[in-house]
């Protein structure tokens, strides 16, 4: 069997922590990235990152520019899909936890969905004034480890 067959297999069949190599929080690596890379708009890539949540734990500290390369295509849609499900709860919090846009939770339908797809997020749904709408948009551009914020709502005054 070929590696990326290997790989493939293993990220296909088990969970990113019941494998050997795993540790829920790379502390060495964190700690030689901080001396080598002060700065938090250093460019670091994650070579051979599989499922490791170090990308997760270098956006906590406030590192913004991180690219993570496998050669295993599950384990990068799996890191893809676990920062989008933590993009979107930090959306949530951002924007219906913000008081002026708290009212959009309310309803049984939220009027702004928020979706996120490889860290770019679309906001789109009703709000009642323009003034919510910009302020929906700033809030999730406020949050860190976007790409992009596309704001497709629609102002429909009540």
């Amino acid at each position: 069997m070929d590696t990326l067959r290997h790989r493939e297999n293993i990220y296909g069949k088990k969970a990113a922590d019941a494998v050997s190599w795993y540790h829920p929080h790379l502390e060495i690596s964190l700690e030689l990235i901080e001396r080598a890379a002060p700065e938090y708009s250093a460019s670091i890539i994650d070579i051979g990152g599989g499922e490791s949540t170090l990308v997760d734990d270098l956006l906590a500290r406030g590192y913004r520019n991180i690219s993570v390369l496998d050669i295993s295509q599950t384990a990068v849609d799996a890191n893809k899909k676990r920062l989008d499900d933590r993009l979107r709860l930090t959306l949530y919090r951002v924007i219906y936890g913000y008081p002026a846009l708290e009212k959009y939770a309310l309803g049984v339908q939220k009027p702004i969905r928020i979706i996120v797809k490889n860290g770019r997020v679309t906001l789109e749904g009703v709000v009642d004034y323009e003034a919510d709408k910009n302020l929906a948009g700033l809030r999730a551009n406020g949050v860190p480890g976007i790409f992009s914020v596309t704001n497709n709502l629609q102002v429909v005054p009540a």
